[in-house]
């Protein structure tokens, strides 16, 4: 999946996360958080890339490192930070 057909992605993956949380209750007012649609995206990508390896920058203080972390890890650890 290039560059483009992954911002295609994500953004029709935030809409059908706006549908399914709008269209059950329309006249709601209760505000749509965030971080739900981008956890939905991510785990659908991965659902399609189980295997995939994500570049991370990772911060040592003063000192950073790039390194790929399976796709797995980084969801986890984004899941663990929204709670």
């Amino acid at each position: 999946m290039g560059h483009g057909r992954f911002v295609l992605f994500y953004l029709l993956c935030g809409v059908a996360a706006v549908l399914a949380q709008a269209l059950p209750a329309p006249d709601s007012t209760i505000p749509m958080i965030a971080p739900a649609g981008h956890l939905r995206r991510a785990r659908a990508y991965l659902l399609l890339y189980p295997h995939a390896r994500i570049l991370v920058l990772i911060p040592f203080g003063t000192f950073s490192r790039m390194v790929y972390l399976p796709a797995m890890v980084v969801l986890g650890f984004c899941s663990c930070c929204n709670l």
